[in-house]
């Protein structure tokens, strides 16, 4: 198994945490948490945690059966990924969704979708609501950050985002020692 297509958060847990129905398709919601993981966590992470967290969600221990995130050994993998990251994709998969429900591309070009019995908001209401979910998550993505720099020790692959010697814990280029 390719550990980059594991999503860190299903289709039903963003049905439960946000406003995205059980009407919204799949070929919206799918899309949208991959951008949402592989761009905007990526970002906030870093390439090392994520990709941990990847493999303790697919990988399934032969001894116990249990996939490693649930073994009492990764039980701080687990409530990062319970308390905060699942927040975070939530929001952040719902600000993709905006956009990617509205438009869909045809042989005809991108086209809007409309239907019978809906009518469809201007293209600035649904910037300004993308806008919206974009704070919801860069907000949990502060609070992520946060926990991941307050507990450091307990996430060495955090440690390594940042190349340039500072354990991970530089917060701009400022603090990084890099200058261009």
């Amino acid at each position: 198994m390719n550990i980059h297509n594991v999503f860190l958060v299903s289709e039903s847990v963003l049905k439960k945490k946000s406003l995205i129905t059980d009407p919204v398709l799949e070929i919206y919601i799918r899309p949208a948490i991959e951008c949402a993981q592989k761009i905007g966590l990526r970002s906030v992470i870093g390439d090392c945690l994520l990709e941990k967290l990847q493999v303790l969600v697919s990988t399934v221990d032969e001894q116990e059966g249990k996939r490693l995130i649930d073994l009492p050994q990764y039980a701080q993998y687990k409530n990062l990924l319970i308390e905060h990251i699942t927040d975070y994709l939530a929001y952040s998969t719902m600000s993709y969704i905006v956009m990617n429900a509205r438009e869909k591309f045809r042989n005809a070009g991108i086209v809007n979708t409309y239907d019978n019995t809906y009518t469809q908001p201007q293209f600035d209401e649904i910037t300004y609501t993308k806008r919206y979910y974009d704070d919801l998550a860069s907000s949990y993505a502060s609070r992520l950050r946060k926990h991941l720099e307050t507990y450091i020790n307990l996430f060495p692959e955090y440690k390594c985002m940042c190349d340039c010697g500072n354990n991970g814990k530089a917060k701009s280029v400022f603090n990084c020692g890099i200058v261009l």
